[in-house]
């Protein structure tokens, strides 16, 4: 394990999975607005500095750490404004984050050595100048990674102590003075700092489970109509996304159990019908129960599942009987499928071709799988 591993680990405790990505991106979209002023304002900063730093330094310090931090900024202000006109995957997103991390670390050193090496070369009336440089620089850097708690703690570690500590042992009286506002400085950001992640993992934690609830079949906790309809609308939008396969499935024999023993134990035969297709289906399908007795499941081309197999295995999955409160009930069911692309153009012609399929299996006897537009009589007999 990596020592940049092990210290994000220590001081930005992982968030949740169900939002890590969504977090990651809120990073992402945080550090493309602020990294570009923030690099403007380090080069502003720098050259205001220089100019402070007269005669005293070598020039190498006094001209040639300013100029390469200035130019070094500038670099990054028009990658980070490439940046914000790209996409970027949530993987990437995290890749970039961690190189900021380390670049802004560096660059604070870069900028602490300058300071300190200055301070110790300057008269004593101008060495408050390098401590206030280096104390706006951190601050700002900290602020504008806020949302990255290990960066700006890192800017914070190796900017300020080093000064912080010529300041106490100065003996001057206001430098001790000024030391000591530094340190409740930094006391107050590191608190709004961990705050506003607490506050922003809360948020898209709550975000997150409104969005599973909305998706979500109460009953049966499969997906449902809704979360469907996204799935195929983000397939829709990526135009080279390969096409999927929807399966209709609606229970046979269902209405007479229900009817004869009512809905408390009709919702029952619903969880477990639900829990079989569960478990019978591949990880990469998405299992839906549409309402009442209709469920659904959406194959995609990747998992190189024929409609087929899927409509055997679940067909399957109804042949032992469902025990309810001691009662033996045999369900089946009968099924339709449709291709995007291929047998419908349109989300909604999607569905409506799948449900011919469908009504074509129930009208052959049940307990059936059709692909619609097929031949005649091209139906699979799956279960009796």
């Amino acid at each position: 394990m990596s020592l940049f591993t092990i210290l994000q680990r220590r001081f930005a405790p992982p968030v949740p999975d169900r939002v890590r990505d969504a977090f990651t991106m809120l990073q992402f979209a945080h550090l493309q607005s602020q990294i570009p002023l923030l690099y403007l304002s380090l080069i502003l900063l720098v050259l205001s500095a220089t100019m402070a730093a007269g005669n005293a330094l070598a020039p190498v310090l006094r001209f040639g750490v300013p100029l390469a931090v200035s130019l070094f900024s500038l670099y990054r202000i028009l990658v980070w404004t490439k940046r914000a006109r790209g996409q970027v995957s949530p993987e990437q997103a995290r890749k970039l984050i961690r190189g900021m991390i380390v670049i802004s670390g560096v660059i604070g050193s870069v900028c602490s050595f300058w300071c300190v090496s200055s301070w110790l070369a300057t008269d004593s009336a101008d060495k408050a100048y390098f401590a206030l440089f280096m104390a706006m620089g951190s601050l700002s850097t900290a602020y504008c990674l806020s949302t990255v708690r290990l960066g700006a703690l890192i800017n914070l570690g190796v900017g300020m102590p080093p000064m912080i500590v010529l300041m106490l042992v100065s003996g001057e009286r206001m430098n001790l003075a000024a030391a000591s506002s530094m340190v409740v400085a930094i006391t107050f950001l590191l608190r709004m700092i961990q705050q506003q992640h607490s506050q922003l993992v809360a948020l898209l934690e709550l975000q997150h489970g409104m969005t599973v609830l909305a998706d979500t079949d109460p009953l049966t906790s499969l997906a449902n109509r809704r979360a469907i309809y996204a799935r195929l609308d983000a397939i829709v939008s990526e135009s080279e996304a390969p096409a999927p396969t929807l399966l209709l499935l609606d229970l046979d024999g269902f209405k007479l159990v229900n009817d004869t023993h009512g809905h408390a134990v009709g919702d029952e035969v619903l969880r477990q019908v639900a829990a079989r297709f569960r478990d019978a289906c591949d990880a990469r399908c998405l299992v839906v129960r549409l309402g009442g007795d209709e469920f659904a499941v959406l194959i995609p081309q990747e998992s190189g599942l024929t409609h087929k197999q899927v409509s055997i295995a679940l067909l399957s999955s109804l042949v032992q009987p469902i025990i309810v409160d001691g009662l033996q009930l045999r369900i089946g069911a009968s099924s339709g499928a449709a291709t995007l692309g291929k047998d419908a153009d349109s989300i909604d012609a999607l569905f409506i071709e799948a449900d011919r399929a469908l009504y074509r299996a129930k009208a052959h006897g049940r307990a059936r799988a059709y692909l619609d537009r097929l031949p005649s009589g091209a139906s699979e007999a799956l279960a009796s």
